[in-house]
């Protein structure tokens, strides 16, 4: 089941998210990778004041995290790329 945040982007909740990623390795820490489209504003949040949140976010989850600037076609949402271990996928979510 999914829950909404504050700023009403539904994000699924943590057992939901393990049992997704659980499927697509048999073992979590070779790393997994998700790319997920942001609006502008989540994307701003994501990455925080001068590269803060971000950089945060990737030194205490072990993840490599980018936003792409260009717009997904169609779209008023940016690409962002998640790839690590299991556990810090999740923790970044």
């Amino acid at each position: 089941s999914a829950t909404t945040a504050n700023n009403d982007v539904s994000v699924p909740d943590q057992k939901a998210a393990v049992s997704v990623l659980d499927r697509h390795t048999a073992n979590p820490d070779d790393g997994l990778s998700i790319k997920l489209l942001l609006t502008k504003n989540v994307s701003t949040l994501l990455i925080g004041k001068g590269g803060g949140t971000i950089n945060s976010l990737r030194k205490t989850s072990g993840t490599r995290i980018k936003v792409f600037s260009e717009f997904f076609p169609g779209t008023d949402c940016q690409v962002c790329f998640i790839q690590g271990p299991q556990a810090g996928l999740l923790n970044v979510m």
